[in-house]
């Protein structure tokens, strides 16, 4: 309820709704088709943070944060790579825009099953 009822909160919760928006966007992805992406993303996201409730206390904190870690930067890396091959508005290659969502997924994924519900603690 923070999200709704903090007016600092809220203003963050839709900065960074607008700064994936225009990331999208800058890819080259419908604007149209950038909501539904988007949903993916978070649906997927729940997703991740369920199974690493569900999984934590077989797994361990320390090994998850790192290898949470190392995937994130990996994922980083690869789409810092494709936005310098790929340079946003200069190209119409949909093959890279498709695996730029997927980058973008998959940075979600590994962050949402490690380092978001774990640096709550």
């Amino acid at each position: 309820m923070e999200l709704f009822t903090n007016k600092s909160s809220f203003r963050r919760l839709l900065l960074v709704a607008a700064i994936q928006a225009t990331i999208y966007a800058t890819m080259g992805i419908n604007t149209n088709d950038t909501l539904k992406y988007q949903g993916i993303s978070s649906v997927l996201a729940l997703v991740a943070q369920m199974v690493c409730i569900v999984c934590i206390d077989k797994v361990g904190r320390r090994w998850a944060m790192i290898g949470g870690n190392l995937a994130n930067c990996l994922f980083f890396t690869i789409a810092t790579i494709m936005l310098a091959v790929f340079p946003p508005g200069s190209t119409s290659n949909a093959s890279a825009s498709w695996g730029f969502i997927a980058v973008t997924w998959l940075y979600n994924i590994s962050f949402s099953a490690t380092n978001g519900p774990l640096s709550c603690e």
